[in-house]
């Protein structure tokens, strides 16, 4: 049976997983998500479905649910999904086992996998020592997600949720809106032009003028930009300066990039 894996990745940690996965279920397709594949991605193929992405702001990337939204579904089709988390996914799987309700079919399996933490603006990346322990973790419930997709089971999702997450993430989660996140990015002068944040943005939010990178508006919030710049010389208001960079290092990064050399 055919599995179809969609995936969203900004720093590359869901396509970790995803690629395992799809290295262990036979007859598998990897699909990326983003701006530019959403306006062409209209129905699912016959047999599993698996959506694998990141959670921002306690929810699902906006281009993420929105591909959600507008896919169809065959009808019976095998549905299953893991999300990759800095600690904990909030409502996430709920918006997306809602989505998928809608259309009449059920979320079979679901996981959360904790990943290296990226969001830079509020937390320093872990260091190698850390990543490490995670990713042995991950890799383990990678294979249990295997096992249990190719045996078409149902995995109830469980997590125990901290109570700031479960006070926070449901107001973040619905009032985080792509318009307004991109005004605290800044430059330094260490910028050379190299346009790698452009390339590697799943939102297209970065536009270049007199070979200097320009946020339009439309930011998932993904910091792909920030932890791929060479020079660190893109910033994000102050508390970016001192903090180290992180793309998933089992990634190279022109797996990344929106458009190939």
């Amino acid at each position: 049976m055919k599995t179809t894996i969609y995936y969203f990745t900004g720093t590359g940690n869901s396509l970790k997983v995803a690629k395992e996965l799809a290295a262990q279920i036979p007859e598998s397709e990897l699909v990326r998500i983003h701006k530019a594949s959403i306006k062409q991605l209209k129905e699912a193929p016959s047999g599993r479905i698996g959506f694998i992405f990141p959670v921002y702001y306690y929810g699902m990337p906006k281009l993420m649910a929105e591909f959600v939204k507008q896919l169809s579904m065959k009808e019976n089709s095998y549905v299953f999904a893991a999300i990759t988390c800095g600690g904990s996914v909030g409502p996430a799987m709920w918006q997306l086992k809602h989505r998928i309700e809608e259309k009449g079919l059920k979320l079979s399996a679901s996981y959360s996998i904790i990943m290296p933490d990226n969001y830079i603006v509020f937390y320093n990346p872990p260091t190698p020592e850390v990543t490490e322990k995670l990713f042995k973790a991950q890799e383990e419930i990678t294979r249990e997600i295997a096992i249990t997709v190719v045996a078409d089971r149902e995995q109830k999702f469980e997590e125990k949720t901290g109570m700031i997450a479960k006070i926070f993430g449901p107001v973040a989660a619905r009032t985080f809106q792509p318009r307004n996140r991109d005004r605290h990015f800044w430059l330094e002068d260490t910028c050379n032009g190299c346009g790698i944040c452009a390339k590697i943005c799943p939102a297209e939010n970065i536009s270049y003028k007199d070979s200097r990178p320009i946020w339009l508006h439309q930011c998932e919030q993904c910091f792909a930009c920030i932890h791929s710049c060479p020079k660190k010389s893109i910033q994000y208001k102050k508390g970016t300066l001192t903090k180290r960079r992180y793309h998933n290092p089992g990634i190279k990064l022109p797996e990344l990039y929106m458009t190939k050399d």
